[in-house]
């Protein structure tokens, strides 16, 4: 091994327990968001008369445990743009450690996968709960009202929005 292949080595080595805490960190703020965001679904599925304010108040919780990996993320990142070579991910950081030391962090980065894809997952239900909630009012009121053959609201894009006619449930997201 070269004397630059050690010292890249013994750098990476060095950063070894910061990239670990911070992996650590964010599965704990993954956790978090995951037990945030199975609440509002079930508060959602419930449709209890919540008030808005519980709803956004995990929605705000959902958002602070976002920008806390954020935060850390970046600092990993500016660590490892120290290295000599700058490893430009974290794969490329692996490859300068030996196989035992890389090991924890792949299992941390594999648990951290497996948390995202829960934390999509469940948001994408909540959103789908979200869309279809907000179509049948808006359809019902607009028949409530005998505004059912007139074109409805503005739209997310800030158009003018068609009625359409039809089933509620099988339209698309």
């Amino acid at each position: 091994m070269s004397n630059s292949d050690q010292a890249r080595h013994a750098a990476a080595v060095a950063l070894l327990d910061h990239v670990l805490a911070h992996l650590a960190n964010e599965s704990r703020h993954l956790d978090e968001m995951i037990v945030c965001s199975r609440e509002l679904q079930r508060r959602l599925r419930r449709q209890t008369e919540d008030g808005g304010d519980e709803l956004a108040q995990l929605f705000q919780e959902i958002e602070r445990q976002q920008a806390a990996i954020n935060q850390t993320r970046g600092g990993v990142i500016a660590d490892l743009a120290t290295l000599p070579g700058a490893p430009a991910n974290l794969s490329a950081y692996l490859s300068l450690l030996a196989e035992d030391q890389a090991m924890p962090i792949r299992q941390l980065r594999n648990e951290i996968v497996e948390k995202l894809d829960t934390v999509r997952s469940i948001t994408l239900g909540n959103q789908m709960v979200f869309h279809y909630s907000h179509d049948f009012y808006q359809r019902m009121l607009r028949a409530l009202t005998g505004n059912e053959a007139q074109p409805g609201g503005y739209g997310p894009s800030g158009r003018r929005e068609s009625v359409e006619t039809g089933k509620v449930m099988l339209r698309n997201c």
